[in-house]
């Protein structure tokens, strides 16, 4: 979550791919595909620890491989709704599904997905699949591929923006939605996505934005752990066309608090940034300036052109409701080249 440098953390949609550079690991599974010995005798040592820990499969421990074999099992399979603890032999049944052909598509689905450059190539791999069968292509796939058409928003065409496959890829998250199967962490991006494509493809943003704000508020609380930067930032994007989202602030001023202390300058810029657009809708988030002003003292020496011209927007937009960010202008003010002191929102990096 913390990279010491300061640069924003990475999507975990662009870790997963790596998976294959690991020939250990990729070698490894690919033993156990083979040898049906192995595969019985890991899910047998599965079974005996869920056994005598006690603890769910969905709940990682620092066990070699554990956090990462649980991570992508829980992110590739469908969420069992209204279920916090899962039985022993829920870790049988993810240990043989890794080992199914289907898991193995997804995984070669995923990373098709992020290998792609373009957004014509996204668009391609997505015109290749049936993005309405659940078993190959889930909401992480969903979320993966927003994401990389929003990194890639730059290079979107109107006819691009206006894709038959982009209704189609609208059409299968919203039934996902639907039924249930959205984690809460492709969730966030999937709604920071549609924020950063709202000017590139538009029809997409009203087809898909409102079933994503209606689960990110029946499950706000865990939409907001974790995620309180990017889900800010998108608030203030669409604060007028999407007002719903400002639901999520009350969350939001429960859990900012304690994750003030291990933010990056970028995040910390972009925060400010956000507050200072939101004081009409919510000027309760001004309460958090302070905390705000002192981890951005902290970090100014790793503060870039676009994070300290946020900050100066910030602290002339908010004059008289935050004095304390006055006290970071001079420090700013050496950062930032004259051109880049509007509100340029920076936008949240994935």
């Amino acid at each position: 979550k913390h990279h010491p440098s300061g640069q924003p953390e990475r999507c975990p949609f662009e870790v997963v791919p790596e998976l294959r550079s690991m020939p250990w690991l990729w070698s490894c599974r690919q033993r156990l595909q083979r040898r049906t010995g192995w595969l019985a005798l890991l899910m047998v040592a599965m079974l005996v620890e869920s056994m005598l820990s006690g603890i769910s499969f969905t709940h990682p421990r620092v066990v070699p491989g554990a956090r990462l074999h649980s991570d992508l099992v829980n992110r590739l399979k469908p969420p069992r709704s209204g279920r916090s603890w899962q039985a022993p032999g829920v870790a049988m049944s993810a240990a043989a599904d890794m080992a199914s052909p289907a898991w193995q598509q997804r995984m070669e689905l995923l990373g098709e997905i992020n290998d792609s450059a373009s957004p014509e190539d996204i668009l391609l791999v997505l015109s290749r699949h049936d993005l309405q069968d659940q078993e190959v292509f889930g909401f992480i796939h969903a979320s993966a591929a927003l994401h990389r058409l929003a990194t890639h928003r730059g290079e979107f065409t109107p006819e691009l923006g206006e894709s038959p496959v982009l209704t189609r890829l609208a059409e299968a998250t919203v039934t996902m939605l639907q039924t249930g199967h959205a984690h809460v962490q492709p969730l966030s991006i999937a709604i920071w996505a549609l924020a950063a494509l709202r000017e590139v493809a538009p029809t997409l943003r009203q087809q898909l934005m409102p079933a994503l704000v209606d689960a990110a508020l029946k499950d706000r609380e865990w939409v907001a752990q974790g995620h309180f930067g990017r889900i800010l930032w998108t608030m203030a994007t669409l604060r007028r066309e999407e007002p719903e989202l400002l639901q999520l602030v009350p969350v939001l001023m429960k859990t900012a608090p304690g994750m003030i202390k291990g933010m990056t300058a970028h995040n910390v810029a972009n925060i400010i940034w956000s507050v200072a657009s939101l004081k009409e809708e919510a000027p309760e988030l001004l309460e958090l300036l302070p905390g705000l002003a002192g981890r951005a003292s902290e970090l100014k020496g790793k503060m870039t052109p676009q994070n300290a011209g946020n900050i100066l927007w910030a602290a002339e937009t908010l004059r008289l409701e935050a004095p304390e960010l006055q006290d970071l202008v001079p420090a700013m003010a050496e950062i930032a080249p004259a051109g880049a002191r509007g509100g340029i929102g920076g936008g949240w990096e994935m």
